[in-house]
């Protein structure tokens, strides 16, 4: 309701109450959710999606905020990422920030050019800010108030850290030596370090020389374990690798490998970060891709553009090639191979697409299970758990949990509601708005229900053709087609009667099989078949037919003389309103042949 409600920019898409209501010139956005994006004026390129995301929002652009109450009091803050739950809610100028967990940078106000990741990741204390910083794990600068330029990198890293800037810490719950540190390395309470005089420390937190080792040391131009190189500076500017065999045969710049075999076989691919075991392994030379969870985007050889985030998501055929593609949540987009531009979000969102593109699938198996993706089927639109769960087909927007759910190649259908069009499996051409409307009909097509359970039918229903609106309407219809329903239960008894048109509230059908009928609030009958009406009657005889009494038209006394009766017999009721009212009756099939058989008054 009210979605949009002054809205005047191109490109806008808003689904939920009141979402984008301020929107006035900003185009190119998407709101979905309870009041997302509610007073967004001259903001462009925003996608906010969820109850309350990007609220307060009006003049920053290009903003991704996805999770109830994310960034909700952004203002003019720009160019942000924020996914999970409040996540950057109190941000409000900061820009050039990506966060994702639950609360993560909640506290941050003005500050930008973060990336954080993690549940309550930077939260922050009062309206204190801090710019510049890497953030990843639970609780990783959780304490963080004014300090910047920090990179810290595990569950609880640098937890205690308030005002200290310049950190780069890693490893489980490991720290600074005091909440106002500055410029200290600490990699796992293993590798210190003092960042301002480049110092490095093994096994002491005071490093002398330029590497300070407390212990044995094998060194190389690799560091390693037993002879396994966990950390190593690679062929190609830039390029690092963190963990065994990450990275181990890149020749490329600018790419960043961390865990057991993260990018391991990635040979000519450049500007990647690949994190977590096995993330990205068989990379043979896709480019400019974020993967991040284990064996997340494994298979994918040869594709660029693509961002992956959860354990095996886009984790790909062998050989796979997708490219502009976004897979967050376990195993999202697990078989993906050569589909390009899809959208999925979710835990197995998307799971069994292989070269479909151009879909997007937002919640938990969302499209999930479809086994015959390919193209051309196309541009889906999904939101809700198990949405379109089965869809084949294309040009679908299905939005509702177990809405469309068993929908195999029906295209060109708009389902609203949960368990809309749940059973729909080849019907196209189809628009049902409403909790369970349309649940059981499985092929037709060319339907428009509107209405809570509105043409819910039975079994395996399947009915085309039909306008049906209103609470319950068409409640038991199953093969009847053709169909015009209006009102609140408006024949709701029907199930295979066809060509019918039932008006009015609770208005029905004489029988479960009428077919051809009409019946306008109970006052006009009719049959369609015959063009037959009654008003009064449910079954006329003749082209009217009225069941009481009647005022039928009135004519001149001139014009009965110029009239041509159509037989003798016929009644004519008459006045000239300066003669007597008449009454007369046809005595033939000439002009002025007829009867007078009563007089009154002058007529008033």
């Amino acid at each position: 309701m009210n979605a949009g409600r002054i809205n005047a920019g191109d490109t806008n898409s808003f689904v939920g109450y009141q979402s984008g209501y301020s929107n006035t010139s900003a185009g190119g956005g998407t709101f979905v959710g309870n009041l997302s994006g509610y007073s967004n004026t001259t903001g462009g390129g925003n996608t906010f999606v969820g109850d309350l995301a990007g609220y307060y929002n009006t003049t920053g652009v290009a903003n991704a905020f996805l999770g109830g109450q994310v960034g909700h009091e952004n203002t003019t803050g720009g160019l942000n990422s924020f996914m999970g739950t409040r996540t950057g809610y109190g941000n409000t100028t900061g820009s050039g920030n990506v966060l994702m967990g639950y609360y993560a940078g909640y506290q941050n106000q003005t500050g930008s050019a973060n990336a954080i990741f993690g549940t309550e990741a930077g939260y922050g204390v009062g309206s204190n800010s801090f710019s510049s910083s890497t953030l990843v794990g639970y609780r990783a600068g959780y304490g963080l108030t004014t300090g910047s330029d920090n990179i810290l990198l595990g569950f609880q890293a640098g937890d205690s850290l308030t005002t200290g800037s310049g950190n780069i810490i890693i490893g489980y719950n490991q720290d600074a030596p005091t909440v106002s540190t500055t410029n200290f390395l600490n990699i796992g309470g293993a590798i210190y370090g003092n960042l301002s005089t480049g110092k490095v420390g093994i096994g002491t937190m005071n490093p002398v020389t330029r590497l300070d080792v407390a212990g044995d040391i094998n060194t190389s131009t690799r560091y390693q374990i037993n002879g396994s190189t966990v950390l190593v500076i690679l062929p190609g500017t830039g390029s690092f690798g963190v963990g065994v065999d990450a990275g181990k045969i890149n020749t490329q710049p600018n790419n960043t490998f961390v865990g057991y075999q993260a990018g391991s076989g990635n040979l000519i691919g450049n500007d990647n970060s690949f994190l977590g075991y096995q993330a990205g392994s068989n990379s043979g030379n896709g480019q400019h891709n974020v993967y991040m969870g284990s064996q997340a985007g494994l298979n994918n050889t040869g594709g660029g553009n693509n961002t992956f985030v959860g354990a095996r998501a886009g984790y790909g055929a062998t050989g796979a090639s997708g490219s502009n593609n976004t897979y967050l949540g376990v195993e999202a987009g697990y078989y993906a191979t050569s589909g390009t531009k899809n959208l999925y979000a979710g835990y197995n969102a998307g799971y069994k697409n292989t070269i479909g593109s151009f879909n997007v699938a937002l919640g938990e198996e969302a499209n999930g299970w479809n086994t015959n993706l390919t193209a051309p089927h196309t541009d889906n639109i999904f939101v809700g758990y198990l949405s379109g769960y089965n869809t084949s087909g294309s040009y679908n927007a299905i939005l509702g949990s177990w809405a469309g759910y068993y929908n195999t190649s029906g295209t060109n259908n708009v389902f609203i509601g949960y368990n809309s069009a749940q059973r729909n499996v080849t019907g196209s051409n189809n628009l049902v708005v409403g909790s369970n409307a349309a649940f059981n009909n499985q092929f037709g097509s060319a339907n428009s229900i509107f209405g809570e359970e509105a043409a819910k039918g039975s079994g395996t229903s399947s009915f085309s053709s039909s306008t049906i609106m209103g609470y319950k309407a068409g409640y038991g219809i199953t093969t009847g087609s053709d169909n015009l329903l209006l009102g609140f239960q408006a024949g709701d008894s029907l199930t295979t009667g066809s060509r019918n048109i039932i008006i009015g509230y609770d208005q029905d059908v004489s029988s479960v099989t009428t077919s051809n009928f009409l019946n306008i609030g109970g006052a006009i009958y009719g049959d369609l078949s015959t063009g037959k009406v009654g008003i009064g009657t449910t079954n006329p005889v003749t082209t009217l037919d009225v069941n009481g009494e009647m005022r039928p038209g009135v004519y001149t006394i001139t014009q009965i003389a110029a009239k041509v009766p159509g037989a003798p017999g016929a009644l004519i009721v008459c006045s000239d309103c300066s003669a007597n009212y008449s009454v007369c009756i046809s005595t033939g099939t000439q002009a002025g042949s007829y009867a007078n058989i009563m007089t009154r008054g002058a007529c008033q």
